[in-house]
């Protein structure tokens, strides 16, 4: 989910709609106040690099083929499905 909202709406609203579902986890879960501090900013972290690391390696938010009218032409199809495998790549590195 945090990875399609980076990919659709930009780094900033990815980092925004990890930070408050992940609020909604912990507060369920209902974890300590240090536990939800670390694990919500873990969560935002992991965006924010990801999608910088993208962005410098020549992605864009959103992909031009994902918007309505354009072509979906094979090239920068492949391009970015690289740059995505990067992306998470990076996510679940930061995650971890």
């Amino acid at each position: 989910m945090h990875m399609a909202a980076a990919l659709l709406f930009g780094g900033f609203w990815a980092a925004a709609v990890a930070g408050i579902s992940t609020v909604f986890g912990e507060v369920v879960r209902k974890n300590i106040p240090l536990k939800m501090i670390f694990n919500v900013s873990q969560r935002v972290l992991s965006v924010c690099i990801a999608v910088s690391v993208y962005v410098m390696l020549g992605g864009e938010l959103p992909p031009a083929y994902l918007g309505t009218g354009n072509v979906l032409a094979s090239d920068p199809v492949q391009r970015d499905l690289g740059l995505f495998f990067l992306f998470a790549a990076t996510y679940f590195t930061v995650n971890a």
